[in-house]
Order: C-alpha cells, then structure tokens, then sequence
C-alpha cells in the first residue's frame, strides 16, 4: 500500500490517497474530478543497444533490473572489444511478452535466431518499437526532431496559474504535467518531447 498525496492543479485541492499500486491507476481530484495523474507498474524495461564494434547491428532485449545494471553486466564479459551504448528504452509492465512481440516483427532482420542481434538503422528500430508497444520511448539517445514551434506565450512547462493558463494536460508520451492557454488541437505540442498524445 503507498500514501501519495497530489494537489490538484485544476482546483488546488491538496489529495490524500491509499492505493496498492499492482494494477495500472488514475488518480482524480476528490475535489472536482480532474485527471490529476496515470500511475502504471513497472515490471522491467525493453532495450534498445548498439556497439561501434559491430556496426550495422543493434541488441534489443528485455531486464527487470534498471537497464544501466544490464550494460554493465554485458559490458563485463571479456568477449566484447568496446562497450555498449544505450539507444533507447521502454518501460514495460510485461516485459517478457513485448520483447517476444518486438523480435517476432523484427525476425527479418534477426541475425541469429539464438542472439538478440538485429541488422537495422537505430531510427528506424526505434520507430517499429514504438509502433508496436503503442508508446515513445522513456529514454532516446537521438534526440526526436521538432516538427514544429510551439509558442512560449501559449504553452508551459511549469503552471503560470489558471488566470493565464486556463488548460492542464498530461503527456500520454512522456508523462509530463503541461499547460496552456488554449484547449486541446493539433496546434498544441507537448512542450517537452513535442508530443501530440496527451489528454
């Protein structure tokens, strides 16, 4: 059982709740019902890795563990001339079946049915995974292009207050909290990854 406490940032209610956490949440203000957070398990992490000793490849496996402590297990074996280096992740509540689902849509590219080892761009791996989980990656090392501008005068990052920014989203992406002076279109970006999927 966790105690987490969030004020609402529709209405300013400080909220007190007691929830187990096993399953995937929402959280609503007690107050006047906004949305106030998705709270979803974390059973492990899909990787994304790649090694300039084998270029042209990348390794896209699973841990429960944090995926630093993976690198560095693999990076500890004497048969790898250089070490890894982290490309992406995604968190997983079922880490298991989404790397058997990532390697099923990749098999054409499989070097070995027995290793983890795939013959593809970096991009376009990340664009597939991304596809297939329904989700963005929680961490990129290519930094995802900007589409388009969004204007300082009508988003933010951090909440200027209700008098200025009337709306409140929660980027379905990257699970940051912004505001904006306007509703939701498909003029508004998330300010932090620059995603549209957000409520």
């Amino acid at each position: 059982m966790f105690d987490i406490q969030i004020t609402c940032a529709k209405c300013g209610r400080s909220n007190d709740f007691e929830e187990a956490l096993l399953s995937k949440t929402e959280l609503f203000c007690t107050k006047c019902h906004a949305r106030m957070c998705n709270i979803s398990p974390v059973a492990g992490y899909i990787y994304v890795l790649s090694n300039s000793s084998m270029p042209g490849l990348v390794k896209i496996g699973f841990t429960n563990r944090s995926v630093q402590e993976r690198i560095i297990e693999l990076n500890s074996a004497t048969g790898i001339p250089t070490p890894f280096i982290m490309e992406a992740t995604y968190k997983s509540d079922n880490p298991d079946n989404d790397e058997i689902n990532v390697h099923a849509s990749l098999n054409g590219c499989r070097i070995s049915t027995a290793r983890e080892f795939f013959g593809i761009e970096i991009t376009k791996v990340i664009e597939t995974i991304t596809h297939i989980l329904g989700r963005e990656p929680n961490y990129s090392r290519i930094a995802k292009p900007r589409t388009e501008p969004y204007s300082p005068d009508y988003l933010f990052k951090i909440d200027p207050g209700s008098q200025i920014a009337k709306y409140t989203f929660i980027c379905s992406a990257c699970h940051q909290r912004f505001y904006s002076k306007g509703p939701k279109s498909s003029d508004v970006y998330c300010p932090f990854c620059f995603s549209k999927k957000y409520d």
